[in-house]
């Protein structure tokens, strides 16, 4: 039970942390601004991580990253420049999303090497 519960919160945790350092180093400094993308990457960082393994489950692992990394991941940025854009005064929320998640697909990638 741990490991499961272990398996959606290491990642999500990553994320809120890496996005929410970026966010600051773009502007988004306030505990309003932060609050919202903790909340957003808490919607869309379970999803991808249930999602991911689902697909990496079916399809094996290299074809199911290929998919994660293909459909996903450009997904949760759709999804997150939308959800930005209707909660931040942000006047490039798309952009905004790109650059977040790149952090975190990155960051990501980098400690998944390393631990």
């Amino acid at each position: 039970m741990m490991s499961e519960v272990l398996f959606i919160v290491r990642p999500l945790v990553l994320t809120i942390v890496l996005e929410g350092a970026a966010g600051c180093l773009l502007g988004m400094k306030s505990r309003r601004e932060q609050t919202i993308l903790a909340l957003i990457n808490g919607i869309t960082n379970p999803l991808l991580v249930l999602t991911g393994s689902l697909l990496m489950n079916v399809y094996g692992v290299r074809t199911g990253m290929i998919l994660v990394y293909a459909v996903l991941e450009p997904l949760v940025i759709l999804a997150e420049g939308i959800l930005l854009g209707r909660t931040l005064d942000h006047p490039q929320p798309m952009m905004l999303s790109m650059k977040l998640n790149l952090v975190s697909i990155l960051g990501g990638i980098l400690c998944s090497k390393l631990l």
